[in-house]
């Protein structure tokens, strides 16, 4: 993972030696969509409905973000990022008065819901050109308090080394507005109640959440970490989806393009709605035309509609499959499929929520040849899955299974991280059977669970030696395997680089695997 700090540098983060790969790890989804609060195109860990709505304002009809977390987390998920996406939106204006010039602020984040307001007083401070600045992040409804910045004993001198503006550069709050220089300092908030109290200043003027998102907006720019690029500087993520404004079916096809591959490169999924349509042959028209043929991206039929209000539009199911699906991975694994398990709630729906659209076998069977996920009702709300596809192309339908695909990310993730620390040591043979030695660990792990097919020869292999690092400006290992349900070995080369990983297919032989 890079993290961008405020120096401009880029850091990175490795583990530490031959330490072993972790099998096991958090499963985490990651959101793309519109708020009314929060920091924008900055990846956030949330780990709950209240986290998301404390940083980023809670449910609003202008965007569906907030109500795919809520179905992320109302069906198992454990972790998510959440990256803030905007069109114009504005930030609000905080006036503190003073005497000759107002001491103004500029709220550091835009939207409707981010409401900060100040207090100013004089309470022990040294003259009277210095004052005490309280700041305050609070709930747009409920005033709870959601945040707390408190500068003590402030100047208006810019030559003094408490000047307000030096003291503001850091706030996560405001920012100050370009402005005369203060020859007065801040009145005092007075209260206007009888029985005294904390006075508070509130907002000059509120801000607001801009126009609808555009691809543009959520391809971003890769030189800014700006929309989908944000993720750049997130931890690994299992799957992605990016949540429509209000009315619109899906972001466009520029956008899919985009996060599909942006998504390969990140060995994770790219969940897409299918069309706003009632019945099967609809959606299997739009397959059939050619869209999202590609092998990292899952899409389903039906959406989900309100069990009590279903006169209510269909919304998207992607929250809620990638809650069931990741739910499943931290009970059992990825490589255990959600539609064969033997577990009656793992893919219990929550009872708020029907599929829009009842399928027949027919059309369960339809969909599945075009690379779409159906989702029909069994018993006691439990979605059963005749299986779990991806949009591979026919012509790549060996790569049609969603858990082998989600496998092999998994498989090439972890191994792509856990091997970092090799880039920064010396290359020979001690390094090339270090390495060997931790990913057959690991592999062997993951057999040991049923990861991989058995048979009379090993499911699974793994080369670091002379052989394969022969010419190469770095450390490279070879692994394959079989897959459950595969019927041809999975075969690549992982190359660690001073400059970063890279892993492609390879047709090198593992008699192993014959």
């Amino acid at each position: 993972m890079a993290a961008l700090s405020g120096n401009g540098m880029t850091v990175i983060e490795a583990p530490i030696g031959d330490q072993p790969i972790a099998i096991a790890p958090t499963p985490t989804a990651a959101f793309l969509g519109r708020g009314t609060a929060g920091p924008v195109n900055t990846p956030v860990v949330v780990d709950s409905v209240t986290a998301f709505d404390r940083t980023f304002g809670g449910e609003w009809s202008g965007n569906t973000l907030a109500e795919q977390v809520r179905l992320f987390f109302q069906h198992g998920g454990q972790r998510a990022i959440i990256v803030r996406l905007c069109n114009a939106a504005r930030c609000g204006e905080l006036t503190l008065p003073a005497d000759g010039a107002d001491l103004r602020l500029t709220i550091r984040h835009p939207g409707s819901a981010e409401r900060v307001r100040a207090s100013v007083d004089y309470d022990g401070v040294a003259d009277d050109k210095h004052f005490n600045l309280t700041l305050q992040r609070v709930d747009a409804l409920a005033r709870h308090i959601l945040d707390q910045e408190i500068y003590a004993n402030l100047s208006i001198d810019a030559d003094s080394s408490v000047w307000f503006g030096h003291a503001l550069v850091d706030s996560a709050l405001v920012r100050l507005t370009a402005q005369p220089a203060l020859t007065v300092r801040p009145q005092a908030t007075r209260s206007q109640s009888a029985h005294g109290g904390v006075a508070y200043q509130p907002m000059s003027q509120l801000g607001d959440d801009g126009a609808a998102l555009t691809d543009y907006d959520f391809v971003g720019s890769e030189r800014t970490h700006a929309g989908l690029f944000a993720l750049d500087l997130a931890p690994d993520f299992d799957a992605l989806y990016a949540c429509a404004d209000a009315g619109d079916s899906m972001p466009g096809p520029t956008f899919v393009a985009a996060a599909a591959q942006y998504c390969a490169s990140r060995n994770a999924m790219l969940l897409v709605d299918p069309p706003l349509a009632d019945d099967a042959e609809s959606v299997v028209d739009w397959r059939r035309g050619g869209a999202l043929d590609s092998e990292h991206v899952m899409t389903y039929f039906p959406r989900l509609r309100r069990r009590d209000d279903p006169a209510l539009p269909a919304c998207s199911a992607a929250g809620a499959l990638m809650g069931l699906l990741l739910r499943h991975d931290a009970q059992h694994h990825v490589f255990t499929a959600l539609a064969d398990s033997p577990h009656q709630n793992a893919a219990l729906l929550h009872r708020d929520w029907l599929p829009s659209a009842t399928l027949t076998t027919d059309d369960a069977l339809t969909l599945l040849r075009v690379g779409v996920t159906p989702l029909v009702v069994g018993e006691r709300r439990r979605l059963v899955f005749p299986a779990l596809v991806t949009a591979a192309n026919r012509r790549e339908r060996r790569q049609g299974s969603l858990p082998d695909q989600r496998l092999k990310k998994f498989v090439l993730r972890q191994i792509e991280r856990g091997t970092r620390w090799a880039v920064f040591r010396d290359r020979d043979q001690t390094l090339w059977a270090q390495v060997a030695e931790q990913v057959s660990t690991f592999m062997g792990s993951l057999a040991e669970r049923g990861a991989f097919a058995e048979g009379p020869a090993r499911g699974w292999s793994v080369r670091c030696d002379a052989e394969t690092n022969a010419g190469v400006d770095g450390v490279r290992l070879l692994i394959g395997f079989r897959t459950i349900n595969g019927e041809s070995p999975i075969m690549f080369a992982i190359t660690q680089h001073s400059d970063g990983t890279t892993a492609c297919r390879t047709a090198f032989a593992y008699p192993e695997l014959s």
